[in-house]
């Protein structure tokens, strides 16, 4: 999932590259104004900020999903210098979008997109009307324009927003494309073997008579069995049942299905 976000990200902040780019050409092109230093200067600063960015994409994709609260910061700022571009005609606002689209990305919940996009609203609304008066707007014919912007951000976060259940959740999206296969019914799931499947007759003989008598020469006394070869049983069983002690092989035969002695005829 991480790397999906990082990879997410990479695309949102590539977009952003080439979105201040185009602003710096719409700037040029469609006249630099009044202050062509600072239009010049404005737009450098934002395209330089979003090449840094997208260089160090991976520490800032950390960073905002740790903190996602950052977008605002970052959409403030953005909104800051299109406003001193000068709203509603700058060349710069349509970068701001790209502030959405990162809070998509890395907001948990969406409550950060729709701050964002508020953010961006509100000041764009702040801006325009504590400069131009709704009849100057009109008067100029930037009020078409100015209501339009209003729009740019909701529209923005609805379109993002609706691909938010793939972004934020890709392995939704591949477990509807998967077909699983059926659950294996609980009788047919493989069981771990007993310890002692592996013992032979002989050893399963040796280890129930540990109960009875600890010591290989009881057993040897009982039994026709020599000492040497009680010793060797007792630790090729200790082996194939992960037993430590004489004690942990005679607690073997206290469970209900030890197969015991007379079911190998010893």
């Amino acid at each position: 999932m991480r790397k999906v976000t990082t990879d997410l990200l990479s695309l949102g902040l590539g977009l952003a590259v080439l979105v201040a780019a185009g602003g710096v050409v719409q700037a040029v092109a469609s006249g630099l104004g009044a202050h062509p230093a600072r239009r010049i200067a404005i737009g450098l600063v934002l395209l330089a900020s979003s090449v840094v960015a997208f260089a160090a994409r991976v520490r800032i994709g950390r960073r905002l999903r740790a903190q996602p609260a950052l977008v605002l910061a970052w959409a403030a700022a953005q909104l800051a210098l299109a406003a001193l571009d000068g709203l509603p005609r700058s060349s710069y606002f349509a970068y701001c979008l790209t502030s959405v689209g990162v809070a998509v990305i890395v907001g948990s919940p969406s409550l950060w997109v729709w701050l964002c996009a508020a953010l961006l609203d509100g000041g764009f609304a702040i801006v325009v009307l504590a400069q131009h008066s709704p009849a100057a707007l009109d008067r100029s014919g930037d009020l078409g324009t100015a209501f339009g912007a209003l729009w740019g951000p909701i529209g923005a976060a609805v379109i993002l927003l609706s691909f938010g259940r793939i972004i934020k959740r890709p392995d939704a999206l591949e477990r509807s494309l998967t077909v699983e296969p059926a659950p294996t019914p609980p009788r047919q799931l493989m069981q771990k073997p007993p310890p002692w499947s592996a013992l032979t007759p002989l050893e399963l003989a040796i280890v129930a008579r540990l109960v009875e008598h600890g010591r290989s020469k009881e057993i040897a006394s009982a039994t026709p069995w020599s000492t040497e070869t009680i010793d060797d049983q007792i630790a090729s069983a200790k082996e194939k049942t992960g037993a430590r002690t004489r004690a942990q092989l005679a607690a073997l035969t206290t469970h209900p299905h030890w197969p015991g002695p007379s079911a190998h005829g010893a």
